[in-house]
Formats: C-alpha cells, sequence, structure tokens
C-alpha cells in the first residue's frame, strides 16, 4: 500500500515545477516529507523481504520460482565474491516491487475495462473459469502452480491479448 501511495504522490511532484523548485533549493514541502515517508516504509518492506528471501536460501527452502529468480542469483554471485552487498540487493527489490506494483494494476485495470467492453469474451472466461474451477471457485496460488492453471487456455488468451495491446 506505501508503494502505491509514494507512486500516486511522486508523478504528479515530478510534473510541478514548484516542487522542483522547492528541491534544488533544499525546502521539503509537505508533500515531499509524505513521499519520503512512504518510501521508507517501502524501503523497510523490501528489506524485510530480502532478509527473509536470503534465510530461506540459505536454509535451501527456495520454491522452483524463487530458484529461477534474479535476487537468487544475486546471492550467489555474492558468494563468488562479486561484491553484492545486502544494501543493493534491498535495493534491487524495491525497484521491482514498485515496477511490478504498477505493472500488475496496470494489467489487471486493462483487462478489466477490455472484458467489460467484449460481453462475449466475459461469457466466455467466465464460462471457463466456471467449468475448470467450480462455482464460486478460485485461482490461487495453489491453483496455478498445481499445474490446474494450464487448463485454462481461455484466460491465458486473455491475459496474452491484453498484455499484447
Amino acid at each position: 500500500e506505501a508503494i502505491l501511495d509514494a507512486t500516486m504522490l511522486l508523478v504528479p511532484m515530478l510534473q510541478s515545477p514548484v516542487e522542483m523548485l522547492k528541491d534544488r533549493v533544499g525546502v521539503e514541502s509537505a508533500d515531499a516529507r509524505l513521499l519520503r515517508d512512504k518510501f521508507s516504509v517501502t524501503m523497510e518492506h523490501a528489506s524485510g523481504l530480502v532478509r527473509s528471501f536470503v534465510e530461506r536460501w540459505e536454509a535451501g527452502e527456495l520454491n522452483k520460482y524463487e530458484q529461477a529468480s534474479y535476487l537468487r542469483a544475486a546471492l550467489d554471485r555474492r558468494l563468488k565474491n562479486e561484491h553484492v552487498t545486502e544494501e543493493a540487493l534491498v535495493g534491487i527489490s524495491f525497484i521491482l516491487l514498485a515496477a511490478s506494483v504498477d505493472t500488475t494494476s496496470s494489467l489487471v485495470n486493462w483487462t478489466l475495462l477490455q472484458l467489460a467492453v467484449d460481453r462475449e469474451a466475459q461469457r466466455k472466461l467466465a464460462a471457463e473459469l466456471q467449468r475448470e474451477l467450480g462455482v464460486g471457485g478460485s485461482l490461487t496460488p495453489e491453483v496455478t502452480q498445481s499445474g490446474r492453471g494450464q487448463w485454462l487456455p481461455y484466460l491465458r488468451s486473455v491475459v496474452r491479448e491484453v498484455h499484447r495491446m
């Protein structure tokens, strides 16, 4: 939530000549202070995620997706003494978290908009989900990781089409 709030504050601030001038002369506005606080909360969260990931990596408890992640590769480089600091790992995680929040919310919004416009696509997708997951069923990470999500070709087509747009 903090990263989304910070992102919503950042864009107007970057477009405001007054905010830019205040920043140049070292004056911190109320919005800049709020932005700093939101980013601070987000960095603390990213730091906690990295610490948790490192602990699971050290214990050999990463799942197959985590094994294939950039963060795991960075930890491997750290073992080879390639100077990857924890601060760098947190910074990378923060950037990835910020980018994923924006990208995911944009994709979901665009998908919902396209489905609202195309009633036939909406009907076909609902039918496929009800058929495969049951009425009231949920498309959870467990379902998609178990391979059941591969039984949803129309959902995959919808997501790919929205990505294409």
